[in-house]
């Protein structure tokens, strides 16, 4: 039997993906036991992959062996907070979990805004040097495009602002006199 696998397990595995594709597939014709088996068994595959791969290579080496073996008592504080997730399914106690999705969402937050930080304050900071170099060696000619363009983009600008808030006073004024 063993010279038989051995010899023949490429085969095997060939034919049974074979078989189980044009099982999956058959659901285009239309539903059937056929159909349903193979489902059933992908799903019961898929679900002790992943218990498998979880306890092989996560929980085991990164957790377990650390509490246990090398003495790092405090990780059971992880098994602790991965067990609040689990209060969602409970309505007394769905307000447990909410303290680690909130945590979470903070620990989440925070990272984030480190990385746009990290990121994007550097070209921000870089964005307020003066455009002619040091102020030693400023360009007049720089210096007084910069005026410039400073100020027709507030002649364009302070108009449309000051027609929004009269607009906005103007209506509010309106609504409060009753007038349509």
């Amino acid at each position: 039997m063993d010279a038989f696998l051995q010899r023949y397990s490429l085969q095997i595995i060939v034919w049974l993906g074979a078989l189980s594709t044009l099982a999956i597939f058959s659901i285009l014709y239309k539903e059937n036991a056929f159909y349903r088996l193979f489902e059933h068994i992908f799903i019961g595959l898929a679900t002790g992959q992943g218990i498998f791969m979880t306890v092989s290579q996560v929980l085991h080496p990164l957790w377990w062996k650390r509490m246990t073996a090398e003495g790092q008592w405090y990780w059971v504080f992880a098994f602790l907070a991965g067990m609040m997730f689990y209060f969602v399914y409970s309505r007394k106690y769905a307000w447990i979990s909410r303290i680690i999705f909130g945590a979470f969402m903070g620990f989440t937050a925070g990272l984030t805004f480190k990385a746009f930080a990290t990121q994007y304050v550097p070209q921000i900071a870089a964005s307020f040097k003066p455009l002619g170099g040091p102020p030693s060696s400023a360009r007049p000619d720089v210096t007084a495009m910069t005026v410039v363009y400073a100020v027709s983009f507030l002649v364009f600008l302070l108009p449309l602002v000051w027609a929004a808030v009269l607009g906005s006073k103007a209506a509010r004024l309106k609504r409060e006199a009753g007038i349509r």
